[in-house]
């Protein structure tokens, strides 16, 4: 009897063995940043085995250092870091055909006050400068970016940003979908799909970008209000759509809310001579300090609306 227990415990040791990595870490979460920003080819390969063991077939994904180029083949990456994945100024990721790639970032909780002189953050993509998102040859590839939920009870502003790059951001195939999670704050709260830092342009040339606000919560004065949710926001900078399709929107507990926006330019331009914009939330498509200019392509803009709120605009300009 003794020998075939230990014999049946050696069978389970080498089964266990044969197994991938992905198999452990299904329903897990990690608990790192994926940071390719290092100067050490060390870091870059700590990151990339992170998005590995998270695979989700057969084929790894892969990094170029001399192109800064991430090509992702099927990963689940869900972790507990409040940034997901980090990348360098001038980087791209390849989306390879047929294949569904999720990054997700953690959770935070602070005690933080300063209102707008302190600002705090957390990621599911932080891009250090420019970035680049392209499909593969046929261009199926996709990616579901979503941040964490960010929780102040200080007023410190407080801010859950599925996909932010200090520069310009460009897309030029695959599907990709940006979701920002909920934020919190006793003062301004708010939950981006996508920003951009100051100055830095959008362009789309194919595929489509998605980016989706979520619920945002300012609990100041005893009493909670919804606070800004964008699906998309530039600051300064320039949206350019010549081909592909671009959507803005937020979740639907920011319907008919007044700081809740599709597409929000400050200070820039919206320019579309192909492919299409759509644009759903409270104020659908809103630019100040700039202009739009069609001269081809489609745009859809629907403004959203509650029993409480009435005040709606599709396009504000």
């Amino acid at each position: 009897m003794k020998k075939r227990i230990l014999s049946l415990v050696l069978a389970l040791c080498l089964m266990l063995a044969l197994l991938p990595a992905a198999a452990f870490a299904e329903g897990s979460a990690a608990t790192e940043t994926a940071d390719f920003t290092g100067a050490a080819e060390s870091g870059a390969e700590a990151a990339l085995a992170l998005l590995n063991a998270a695979k989700t077939g057969e084929e790894a994904s892969t990094w170029d250092s001399s192109s800064k180029t991430l090509t992702l083949n099927g990963i689940d990456f869900t972790t507990t870091a409040t940034t997901a994945l980090k990348l360098p100024d001038g980087a791209t990721i390849v989306l390879a055909d047929g294949t569904k790639n999720t990054i997700k970032g953690g959770d935070a909780t602070a005690t933080q006050t300063g209102t707008y002189e302190n600002s705090i953050y957390i990621y599911g993509i932080y891009a250090e400068g420019a970035l680049t998102i392209k499909g593969d040859t046929a261009g199926t590839g996709a990616l579901s970016v979503t941040s964490g939920e960010h929780t102040n009870t200080g007023d410190a502003w407080t801010y859950s940003v599925a996909l932010y790059a200090n520069g310009d951001l460009k897309v030029k195939g695959g599907s990709v979908t940006t979701s920002g999670g909920k934020a919190t704050s006793a003062d301004c709260a708010f939950s981006y799909g996508v920003e951009l830092a100051e100055g830095g342009d959008l362009t789309v040339t194919g595929g489509t970008l998605t980016g989706i606000g979520g619920e945002s919560v300012d609990t100041g004065n005893e009493k909670e209000y919804k606070s800004f949710s964008e699906g998309i926001d530039l600051y300064k900078g320039n949206v350019s759509v010549t081909g592909g399709k671009l959507v803005g929107e937020c979740v639907t507990a920011m319907n008919g809310e007044g700081l809740a926006y599709g597409i929000r330019i400050i200070s820039g331009e919206l320019n579309i001579s192909n492919g299409e914009i759509s644009a759903t939330a409270t104020q659908a498509i809103a630019i100040s300090g700039g202009n739009l200019k069609q001269t081809g392509g489609k745009i859809t803009a629907v403004a959203t609306t509650s029993e409480t709120v009435g005040s709606r605009h599709g396009i504000s300009v």
